[in-house]
């Protein structure tokens, strides 16, 4: 009988055993099957919470904010005064340009009147000085409705200078009007 209560207890103790070991892989199997599901579902959130965190300034390089932050609004500065530079001397450039333009065309102009009256300064310098010939219209009738009549002929005037040969007498003679007629 002692044989058979070892024999009992032995296989007692083994068929605890044996469930202990089942205990064990079943509490195995859902802790595997527990991380399974736990990783595929987080699988989908971690990237989607990152994205998340990271549009939102949580996560972020710090020479790209440095960049953005300091460098590009200080070049930004540098090049609007930069352009204000350029602009304001173009601005002087066109204004010298055109100073220059002007002074250049006044002295054409003067060039030409000095080069148009060099030659009849020279021919007047060349020739006996010829009378002065006014063409006067006597005053009209206070009844005409024109202020010239067609109909009678202009008075001429002359004013020979003192130091003019003589007239040549084959010329006719010119009327001439005193001051008082006029």
């Amino acid at each position: 009988s002692s044989g058979i209560n070892a024999e009992y207890g032995e296989k007692q103790r083994r068929m605890a055993q044996q469930k202990e070991v089942l205990a064990i892989e079943a509490e195995t199997a859902r802790k595997i099957a527990a991380r399974a599901f736990a990783q595929n579902y987080l699988s989908d959130l971690v990237p989607s919470v990152f994205g998340a965190l990271s549009e939102n300034g949580y996560f972020y390089d710090p020479v790209q904010k440095d960049v953005e932050g300091n460098f590009v609004p200080w070049l930004l500065s540098r090049v609007k005064e930069n352009m204000g530079h350029v602009l304001l001397s173009r601005v002087m450039v066109d204004e010298l340009i055109r100073t220059v333009c002007d002074k250049r065309h006044n002295q054409a102009k003067q060039q030409k009147v000095v080069a148009a009256a060099a030659p009849i300064q020279k021919q007047e310098e060349s020739k006996p000085a010829a009378p002065k010939v006014d063409v006067a219209v006597p005053p009209a009738a206070p009844s005409s409705a024109s202020p010239v009549d067609p109909l009678r002929p202009p008075v001429i005037q002359t004013t020979a200078p003192t130091d003019l040969p003589p007239s040549d007498p084959s010329m006719p003679p010119i009327h001439e009007l005193s001051d008082t007629q006029q």
